[in-house]
């Protein structure tokens, strides 16, 4: 409970009015913004979902109760239930009750410091079916999101992700010793960024 009370006041926000927030990120970075035509996904369908739910990796279960890789035993004909009720809820309908809340799991960042609540790093578990559905969705979105991703975005943007990430430091770093030249490496890290920054 004095895990939650900390880090509600940084999930309730620090912005009275997020619309005009975000109107005036758009002012300022709108130049920077991809522009194009207007896209529209096409329904899911049975195997949408079963693909989606074939190639889940092994994490935890959702409120639901179920474990991603526990989808993969489905039938068509319920990954076709599934999809018809995806479809409704894309086209406005609400989602079901139960899918509307998720469990938040709060893991210590460094050994010693659970005095702080704030040293504690809450990770959600949504409901598994929800998790299929996004996955089931960037994979129709695939195309579109090529045209503008960016070379330095390893993140949902295929066929590029974390492992090449690696691979491109790691070439970078044995072309600079071969060359005999210094390699230098820096990160920067804002301890719970959100709960420090100010809109306008």
């Amino acid at each position: 409970r004095i895990v939650q009370e900390a880090w509600g006041g940084i999930y309730e926000g620090n912005c009275e009015n997020p619309h005009k927030q975000a109107a005036l990120f758009m002012k300022e970075y709108e130049q920077h913004v991809h522009k194009g035509e207007e896209e529209y996904s096409p329904k899911l369908i049975a195997n949408d979902l079963k693909e989606a739910c074939g190639t889940a990796g092994s994490s935890a279960a959702g409120p639901d109760g179920y474990e991603p890789g526990e989808m993969a035993l489905l039938s068509d004909g319920a990954y076709q239930k599934i999809a018809d009720l995806l479809n409704l809820v894309e086209a406005g309908g609400e989602w079901p009750q139960g899918m509307q809340h998720g469990r938040v799991a709060y893991l210590e960042k460094e050994p010693g410091e659970c005095e702080d609540a704030l040293k504690f790093r809450p990770l959600a578990l949504l409901p598994t079916l929800y998790r299929r559905w996004a996955s089931a969705r960037l994979e129709t979105m695939r195309e579109w999101i090529a045209e503008w991703a960016l070379p330095s975005i390893y993140a949902g943007a295929e066929p590029q992700g974390p492992a090449e990430a690696t691979y491109h430091i790691g070439t970078q770093i044995e072309l600079a010793e071969l060359m005999g030249r210094h390699i230098v490496g820096g990160t920067i890290d804002i301890s719970n960024f959100l709960a420090r920054y100010r809109g306008r």
